[in-house]
């Protein structure tokens, strides 16, 4: 969780109640190698940071995998084509 607010205080001050706020609104969750956080034809629902680990956005492309890029830990994930208008993703992550 320090590594959020780190990242957070890079962009805007945060006083001690701040950070105590933040630290109820997220909540860590543990994703497995080749677990998807967000599946073609899902709606994205969730801003993720990632506090360790790697992740690939990457489509299917009849039954091939292409993939786009990666997000490191210290990065946000999310999908905000598909989050914003809460539409079906085309992307796996």
């Amino acid at each position: 969780m320090d590594l959020l607010i780190e990242n957070i205080s890079t962009y805007i001050p945060l006083s001690a109640a701040d950070e105590k706020i933040i630290r109820s609104l997220f909540h860590k969750k543990v994703i497995n190698k080749d677990e998807h956080l967000l599946k073609e034809g899902q709606v994205c629902r969730h801003v993720i940071f990632i506090e360790e680990g790697l992740v690939r956005y990457y489509l299917s492309n009849n039954g091939e995998e292409q993939t786009n890029y990666f997000n490191k830990e210290g990065e946000w994930v999310c999908d905000y084509t598909s989050f914003l208008p809460k539409a079906p993703t085309t992307v796996n992550i």
